[in-house]
Order: C-alpha cells, then structure tokens, then sequence
C-alpha cells in the first residue's frame, strides 16, 4: 500500500485493487491518513464489492469477510449511503472508535503571533464532520449518489467561505443506538469529530455537558401542532349572515345617516315641494325617509324642487353607491358561512391540565422539555418526526410537539400533512435555536479555534441573508401540498373581510358638510320660508272632489273669473 500511494492526493492516498469482481478497471479506493493506520485490502475489496452490487457495506472491517460478503449480496446488511470513513468507523457501536479530531493547537498558535489572521485559520484544512440521514436535513442525491441536503448546503458556503474541506472526511451515522439520547449521541460524535453537523437545540443543560454550539442559526422554538375538528357555526351567525359584510358601528352609522338625510331633504324642499308643504311634519319626514331608504337600494329617489335639494340629492346619491356597490361585493361570500375549527388543546397548559396525550419524538429535547415543564401529559413516544405526525393523525394524541423552523418545512408535505389537517396552534411556549456542535474547549486540542471560526464565517452568513434565502428555497421545495387558509395558501381573502367605519368614514363627513352647504344655500335663495308671491312648485292636478288645490278664499272660483258676469 505504501509504494502505491498517489502523490497528488496531498495527505490521502488511493490504492489500486488486484481483483475486480465486476471484471472492470482496477478500482481506487482512499486510505485513511497514516497517523491512524492504513486498511486491509481486503476489506477495501469487500467495501467496493457490495457497493457496486447495489449494497452499501456497514461496517465490513469487523468479522468475516465471506460472511459478511455472503450477506451482501443477499440483501442482509443494512444498507446507509456511503461516507469516506464508513468502512473503519462502527456507527452502531459506543466501543472504542478511531479519533478524528483535528489537533487545532499549533495553528491557534499561528493566530497568537499574529503569522495567522483569525478568520483564515481554517484555510486548507479537512474537518472530519458527522451527520445523521432524516428527511430534508440530510439525504442523498439520487442523481449523483452524494451526501445532499439542508445541512450539507449549509456546510458547503461554510466551506467556502472559510477555505476548508469536509468532504473527504465524513461520516454518515446510523442514528440512536439502544437506549440513547440525542444529548448522549452528541458528546459521544464530538469527542471523535471535529464537527457534529446537525440540529441540536442549544440548552444549558447540553451546554454543561461539555458541548459547545460555534452558531446558532435555526429557530427551534418549540410549538403545539393539533388537528383542529369542524364544529357547526352557531345559529346567530349564519340566521343573520346577511349583516356580515359591514361591521356593526357601520350599520348604526348608516341607519343614522339615512334619517339625518330624510330630516335635511325635508327642511330644504318644506316649502318649494308640495309633496312636503301640504303635510304635516311628520308624514313629511316619514315620506323622506322612505324616499332616502329606498335609494340605498336604487327602487326610489328624492324628487328636488329646489337648487339646494339637487345638490343634497346628488350627495345622498353617491354615499348610496358607495354602500351598494361595497355590500353586494362581500354579500356572496358572507352567506356562505362555513364551520369553526376547535382543538381539544391549544397549548402544552392545557394538555397538563386535561391530563391528554401528546405525541413526542423520543430521545429529543422536545421529550425533555415535556417532562420537565409538563408532567402531568402523557408522552407518547415515536422514533421519527413522519411517526409523530402519523400518530397525531391517527387519533393517538391530541397534539404534537415540533419547533418553528421544521414544521414551516412540513407543513406542506404530503408525507406529513397530506390533507392539510394539521395546524400550529398558539405560539411558541419554549424559546430556542439550535444548530451545529463542536467540543468544549478543554480537551487539549484547542478546539475553540474552530469553534470561533465557524462562528465568525456563520454570522456573516446571518447577516447576508444566506439562511433566510436558503430556507425559502427548500420551504418551496418541499412544498407538495397548497391548503387554504393559514401561512400555507396566503393571507385570508379580502372579499371576507367586513367593511369598517374607518374606511367609509370619511363619506360620511363630506355628505355632512354637503347638507350644511345646501341649508346655508335654501336660506340665501329664501327658500325658507318662500318670499311673498312666491308660487309653488305645480303638483299633481287634484281628483274630482278635491280641493287641496284651491287657494283660501276663492270658494273654488279661480281668480281670473272672480269679476266675470
């Protein structure tokens, strides 16, 4: 192996195999670096073997080669997507596994003296990083076979910007062993990587475990997802659904606003229209207001007889149309009134107070912050974010527990929330970020280096709105499914939305300040009371036995033939 090394791989070197199972090329394979000892070709042989028959191997170092051989090609091994250390690292086991980590010291002391500036510390350097395959996070590419997703992007611009490689040394885990918690998983992956490259939630509590978190760049405030049931609306509401396009201070103003037009139109046509001189005060503003009301719906309209009722006319008749035309628009939407969603819970205090079950996903700090907080809930427990969603479908718990940043992911999945019944219900009753994971810095590799590196390179990346862009691109990636209503299909329509005072308020006020105009303008033309000699508007010719028409004094003879022999 030795003689074979390729000089142009720097550190890493590749071997050729003496057997290709698949009669091909001679294949290469990489070595690990000679600090941590060099690999039997044989297992080497295996690994490529079971990768080209559609296999990945898991951990073919450790027991027989035929046998392990043997089961890979019946199917039996476990297949994980294939990592640079897969094949020397035992991802299933706590026991004694290689070290990784990198021995920062000798370039922190670069730093010191100043030969190093602090952001480029980590400048042709390979970082040994650790992920965990689940969902958008982490995945593999099915076009090239490479290690994809959320996280890997993010370690790519991290890469980028600070100079340094990851992808020739990483590993893929194989999650939880038996028994295991996501805190107890970290320390152990951080006491062999330089980087644990995942989702943890930053706390104290994983904090004085000796876990330290360079930058916490994921909103993992933790929040109650429900599945709301449709409950009949009650019967005041859909009895008067026709009331709904304006809201009630609205209605009351109109209604005002209909006798305060009915008094002012009678005051200004008194004495210039007949329809009001011969009748009393009150047949006369009853007249009015039924005139004034009827043109709200446009079946009647005032008859003027005076300069000053035309011009209060013309202004009642565009308060008129800007009220029909703005009810007719919501009145469709608003008769159609549709069930109210309720949840049994809305909140973690009122699952602790009901003594109902909550689905959790177990080993996660979503457990612990259950169990702590609220221990009077029932925890039902699941090994994966998808199982806690389905159980909450199924009716085995009245709510879920998730955080801000997955569920806006999730939420419009179809393996999630395929008939969008799912909803976030409250806000957020636990305050939390979270993101990647490196050592305490006491270890004697000085790995706060790294740690302030990665930091100063992320909050960059904060502040340039990488994230935000990142996470937009992948929330409309995932999105499979469009519900109504809610973050998912957009804000409520506005056809739904009633009418307020606030915005036809101001209508209101011009038709006041008309009325006022035209009662100063009857009172300079003298319409009221009318000047003497002032003939009246001609009316309806009065019916046989009528004598309304006939002025006092005249025994019905007109005044022309009062001196006719």
């Amino acid at each position: 192996c030795r003689g074979n090394v390729d000089p142009g791989r720097g550190p890493w070197g590749r071997v050729p195999y003496l057997w290709d199972p698949f009669g091909g090329a001679p294949a290469w394979v990489d070595i690990t670096r000679e600090r941590h000892g060099y690999k039997r070709l044989g297992s080497e042989m295996l690994v490529q073997f079971t990768r080209r028959a559609g296999c990945c191997s898991t951990v073919p170092a450790k027991g027989a080669m035929g046998a392990i051989l043997l089961l890979s090609l019946l199917g039996q091994v476990q297949c994980v997507l294939y990592s640079p250390l897969q094949d020397v690292f035992n991802t299933t086991s706590r026991d004694v596994n290689p070290d990784y980590r990198t021995d920062w010291c000798t370039i922190e002391a670069s730093v010191k003296s100043g030969q190093t500036v602090l952001r480029d510390a980590l400048k042709g350097q390979e970082i040994s990083v650790v992920f965990e395959l689940y969902s958008f996070w982490v995945n593999e590419d099915p076009d090239t076979g490479k290690i994809a997703g959320h996280i890997p992007d993010v370690l790519d611009e991290l890469a980028r910007r600070a100079g340094f490689e990851w992808r020739n040394t990483y590993l893929v885990s194989s999650g939880l062993v038996e028994g295991e918690t996501y805190s107890k998983y970290a320390i152990y992956y951080a006491g062999v990587m330089d980087l644990v490259a995942d989702w943890f939630s930053d706390s104290p509590a994983r904090r004085a475990l000796g876990l330290n978190f360079p930058y916490n760049w994921i909103d993992l405030s933790l929040i109650m997802v429900t599945r709301p049931s449709q409950s009949e609306a009650p019967f005041g509401e859909t009895f008067f659904s026709f009331l709904k396009p304006f809201e009630a201070q609205l209605w009351v103003v109109l209604i005002s606003c209909v006798v305060y037009s009915a008094v002012i139109f009678w005051f200004l046509e008194r004495s210039a229209n007949d329809n009001y001189s011969k009748r009393s005060v009150v047949e006369g503003i009853e007249v009015a207001t039924f005139l004034a009301s009827a043109k709200l719906t446009w079946s009647g309209a005032f008859s003027p007889a005076s300069t000053a009722g035309r011009i209060f006319s013309i202004s009642w008749a565009i308060v008129c149309v800007c009220f029909f035309s703005s009810y007719t628009a919501r009145l469709a939407s608003s008769l159609i009134v549709e069930g109210q969603d309720s949840s049994v819970i809305n909140s973690p205090e009122d699952a602790n107070r009901l003594i109902v079950p909550v689905c959790v996903w177990g080993g996660t700090i979503y457990e612990t912050t259950i169990r702590q907080k609220y221990p009077a809930i029932p925890q039902v427990k699941f090994d994966g974010e998808k199982q806690v969603f389905d159980g909450l479908r199924n009716g085995e718990c009245a709510g879920a527990i998730s955080d801000v940043f997955g569920w806006s992911v999730l939420e419009a999945s179809k393996d999630i929330n395929p008939d969008c019944s799912l909803e976030y219900v409250g806000r957020p009753f636990k305050a939390g970020a979270g993101g990647f994971i490196t050592a305490a810095d006491y270890s004697g590799n000085c790995a706060g280096l790294l740690s302030t590196v990665i930091a100063i390179h992320m909050s960059e990346m904060e502040n340039d709105g990488f994230f935000e862009n990142l996470a937009a691109k992948l929330i409309a990636r995932e999105r499979t499914v469009v519900c109504e209503g809610g973050e998912v299909a957009g804000s409520d329509d506005l056809a739904q939305q009633p009418v307020t005072l606030r915005t036809m308020g101001g209508l209101f006020l011009i038709h006041i300040g008309m009325s006022i105009m035209c009662i100063l303008l009857a009172r300079y033309r003298g319409t009221n009371p009318p000047p003497p000699g002032h003939r009246k508007a001609p009316s309806d010719p009065p019916s046989e036995g009528d004598d309304r028409g006939v002025p006092p004094g005249t025994d019905g003879v007109p005044p022309h033939q009062e001196d006719v022999g």
